[in-house]
């Protein structure tokens, strides 16, 4: 597995929604503020798509570690749902555990 490549796959999906997720979640909020008479089911629609989209880099990093613990034989689903707790503290710890495991085997 080309490690340099995956982590720019991951790069590609994640830095553009870390943006928009940036850009997004104040506009809609102060949008939400400024707004006086929703019902407050809209108010509440408004508010869950803001925490969807504050959170849109999680899935990201979930699926990307779905994959990749997938390529490599790993407890897929485990590492996905880290992910989706931790997303790139997850993406790092992955990274780091399976870059000792490669030196391990080149040492043995």
């Amino acid at each position: 597995m080309n490690l340099r490549h995956e982590v720019e796959k991951l790069l590609f999906w994640y830095v553009p929604l870390a943006l928009i997720v940036m850009v997004s979640t104040p506009l809609l909020t102060t949008f939400i503020k400024s707004v006086n008479g929703l019902p407050v089911w809209q108010t509440s629609l408004l508010v869950c798509l803001g925490m969807f989209l504050g959170h849109l880099h999680y899935f990201v990093a979930a699926i990307w570690l779905y994959s990749s613990a997938k390529k490599m034989n790993q407890n897929y689903i485990l590492w996905a749902f880290f992910g989706l707790t931790s997303h790139i503290l997850a993406v790092v710890i992955f990274l780091v555990l399976h870059l000792l495991d490669e030196k391990l085997k080149k040492s043995d």
